[in-house]
């Protein structure tokens, strides 16, 4: 049930937290970005004080979410739950963007490209993306990924890795 309250499908189950004026762009953040505030998080999971921690290293273990420290340029670490924000890549909206658009230079940096040509498991491309924004979060220097339901960009301070998940034909 607590893991319901963060990984939803909104098309299923419609926007939650709506009615909660103090906290809509964190909802439409989770909702469209992928990125859960701790705002947010400690607001759903009200009633599960004493797992909180629990939950987050368990999500963070199986690669349901990772710690995204990125926003506002703050990298600030708190032990008990170590990030004021969260990717959790399986809220990402499904609106896609042509990656080639939005892919840094490749000139400019040294690259590693990961495809899936063809239809992968439900969540795995989304735990492959976790691994690697953790990696990137967990270095000073990167710059913020770029994020989308079928790819991304992430930054590993002086490489890029990108990542393309080609919808199934």
């Amino acid at each position: 049930k607590a893991l319901g309250c963060v990984i939803y499908d909104k098309t299923l189950h419609g926007t939650k937290y709506g009615d909660d004026h103090d906290l809509f762009y964190d909802v439409q953040d989770l909702e469209n970005e992928g990125v859960l505030s701790r705002k947010l998080m400690e607001h759903v999971w009200k009633d599960y004080k004493q797992e909180k921690q629990f939950l987050v290293c368990l999500c963070k273990k199986i690669l349901l979410m990772s710690s995204f420290g990125f926003n506002n340029g703050s990298r600030k670490i708190d032990e008990s739950l170590d990030a004021e924000n969260y990717l959790v890549p399986s809220m990402l909206s499904g609106v896609t963007k042509k990656e080639s658009e939005n892919f840094p230079d490749p000139t400019a940096h040294l690259c590693m490209y990961i495809v899936f040509n063809s239809s992968l498991p439900t969540g795995v491309f989304e735990r492959v993306l976790c691994f690697f924004v953790q990696k990137s979060a967990d270095k000073e220097g990167t710059d913020e990924p770029k994020i989308c339901k079928n790819w991304a960009a992430v930054s590993l301070r002086d490489c890029f890795v990108y990542i393309v998940c080609e919808p199934a034909k």
